[in-house]
């Protein structure tokens, strides 16, 4: 009963689009960290001294920054995209009206 239904049929359609859903999300969120480290430790990251267990103070706050601005790119993206398909979705309603009146 671990799906939440009487029978052992495995997890319902809604239940496997929320796990898929969940998966996607999940990847695509690795898939940001790995660029974010990517990026931010080739910008900041000494590759002479690749033996120092800890960043300098120097790399650390690179490091921070790095990830910062980042962040705040992708936030702006996000906002303008999400906008972006807002206006689609009014236009697209109000095109289905006319079309319909």
């Amino acid at each position: 009963m671990f799906w939440g239904s009487s029978s052992n049929n495995g997890p319902s359609e809604a239940q496997k689009k929320a796990i898929n859903e969940v998966h996607q999300q999940i990847t695509a969120a690795q898939a940001v960290f790995d660029r974010v480290f990517k990026e931010c430790h080739l910008k900041c990251v000494n590759s002479k001294h690749p033996a120092e267990e800890e960043l300098t103070k120097g790399e650390s706050v690179c490091t921070d920054r790095c990830v910062s601005k980042y962040f705040e790119a992708v936030n702006k993206i996000s906002l303008v995209v999400q906008n972006f398909a807002e206006e689609q979705q009014k236009i697209m309603a109000e095109q289905m009206q006319t079309q319909t009146a």
